[in-house]
């Protein structure tokens, strides 16, 4: 799969973001094995996420699309655009601060976008070798853990997917990855 542009590398500014995502079955034994490992503690976050997309509420969002994402964590917000690619574990990603959510709200509804759900979780953040890790709480659905590789080209993403799986798999042993939280939240919505 090329980028955005047609090459194999993303655009200035852009990076492609590799991440895997599994349930945790006990949140406060992985935290403890990843303070074994010397993992260091980067902070907790409580994040609310506002995803929309092309795609009707109550949809999940179809492979290689596009999602935008407001972002509130700690009293700043972000507006994202996320490619979703499930299969690859990998996407482009591009974020940028915003000052006034209600103006970027507004902005992704005249670019024709719709809510699609609301995300809220608590996260604590860890990093260790070249991953990043954050172990979530997420609301309606229990509690997960994100392994995360940032690549510089898609050429590098299969490699990173494989890579955190087997670091994950190092902790927990065999594992169930899981989708994104907002594919999760509308299938859980469905069986309500």
């Amino acid at each position: 799969m090329g980028t955005a542009h047609g090459g194999s590398n993303p655009p200035l500014g852009a990076m492609i973001e590799v991440e895997i995502r599994a349930r945790l079955k006990d949140p406060k034994k992985f935290v403890e094995k990843l303070e074994s490992m010397n993992a260091k503690f980067l902070g907790e976050l409580i994040q609310s996420d506002s995803i929309y997309a092309y795609e009707k509420p109550g949809k999940p969002i179809k492979e290689n699309g596009i999602m935008a994402r407001i972002r509130e964590e700690n009293g700043k917000s972000k507006l994202e655009f996320k490619e979703i690619c499930r299969e690859k574990c990998a996407g482009l990603e591009i974020k940028a601060n915003i000052s006034n959510k209600e103006i970027a709200k507004r902005l992704l509804s005249k670019l024709g976008l719709n809510t699609l759900c609301e995300i809220n979780k608590k996260r604590r953040l860890f990093s260790i070798e070249e991953f990043e890790i954050s172990v979530d709480n997420v609301e309606g659905l229990g509690d997960f853990v994100e392994i995360e590789k940032i690549v510089e080209n898609d050429d590098e993403s299969e490699a990173a997917k494989n890579s955190c799986i087997e670091f994950l798999r190092s902790i927990v042993g065999d594992v169930k990855l899981e989708g994104p939280y907002g594919d999760l939240l509308l299938e859980a919505k469905k069986w309500r």
